[in-house]
């Protein structure tokens, strides 16, 4: 019945619904006296002759659901999440699909997590992107209902943001400007309820999309350099400072160094130089100041063989 509906009563989200449903052709806008399909896409608009959007509020979206349930209209859910993770849990489609069932409508067909149709259709597009077969593949998102049910059922890891639709449960703030990990007892309380195969593989606070300019990747030309694969060291770097001493202190005593040294440091930086020596093309990824230090440092790696192209330089004295 979906798939040979013609007349399609869409509601949206308001933003680029008319330019979403373009892409319906030759399907057509209806209202919902006419409409062989329910689609569920949003919950702030109706889309209904000519695929022309208007505002909506949740009292007639619900005058809509009423009627194409007393029809048996079929609903197809093209976003199964219940509340939005923006500050004030907004309803999203699939609190609209569950008012349709208790009024009486069919029961709704889903695309979108954490049903599986959808990550085999993104398994498809990585592999014909040139992915290989055995990729393991890494899902993020926030709801444990549906981005880490989907992605374990699908065989992916899969990282819970903690500052999304669970942060209250969790004991933090939603969507903060400066999310913060949850205290470990009432994230082990939170975990407790789901099963080991119900578990997210990571958890992290928060990802977020920064307006600053990235961090600049290490070159094609670097990398087709030394040749692949490269090895991507992530972390510190630093300078660590050398005193030589005749014997170690005795407590609350003081000694006098004989000879003192600066040399390049932090585990990340350390890893990289050692690969280098070894031959292996290395990276690293990491952050130094715009002092006098960090033309030390980033010296001493370029000294190795190390490929500096992603250590980024800010404003500020090195670690």
């Amino acid at each position: 019945a979906i798939a040979k509906a013609q007349k399609v009563l869409t509601l949206g989200n308001g933003v680029d619904d008319e330019a979403y449903l373009a892409g319906l052709a030759p399907r057509c806008g209806a209202t919902a006296d006419e409409a062989e399909l329910l689609l569920a896409r949003g919950c702030s608009s109706i889309c209904s002759s000519g695929f022309a959007s208007r505002s909506a509020t949740w009292e007639e979206l619900e005058a809509e659901l009423t009627r194409c349930a007393a029809r048996q209209v079929p609903m197809l859910v093209a976003n199964p999440d219940i509340v939005r993770p923006d500050g004030e849990s907004s309803p999203m489609p699939g609190r609209l699909a569950r008012r349709y069932v208790a009024l009486g409508g069919p029961a709704p067909f889903y695309i979108g997590k954490p049903h599986p149709d959808v990550y085999r259709v993104a398994v498809d597009r990585l592999q014909q992107a040139g992915a290989p077969a055995g990729m393991r593949i890494c899902a993020i998102g926030d709801s444990a209902w549906h981005d880490v049910k989907g992605a374990r059922d699908a065989g992916f890891d899969v990282v819970l943001l903690c500052n999304g639709i669970h942060s209250a449960a969790l004991g933090v703030e939603q969507a903060p400007a400066a999310p913060r990990r949850p205290d470990t007892q009432r994230l082990e309380g939170f975990l407790g309820a789901f099963t080991d195969e119900e578990k997210p593989t990571y958890i992290t606070a928060a990802m977020t999309w920064r307006e600053a300019a990235p961090a600049p990747a290490v070159s094609a030309s670097e990398v087709g350099a030394v040749g692949s694969p490269v090895v991507l060291s992530v972390g510190l770097a630093c300078v660590d400072i050398l005193q030589q001493v005749d014997a170690f202190p005795d407590p609350d005593s003081k000694v006098r160094s004989t000879t003192g040294d600066c040399l390049g440091g932090g585990n990340a930086a350390n890893t990289a130089c050692a690969l280098a020596r070894l031959g292996t093309p290395t990276a690293l990824l990491s952050k130094v100041g715009d002092d006098s230090l960090s033309e030390a440092v980033i010296a001493g790696l370029q000294s190795d063989g190390v490929l500096t192209g992603a250590v980024v330089r800010a404003q500020g004295s090195s670690p």
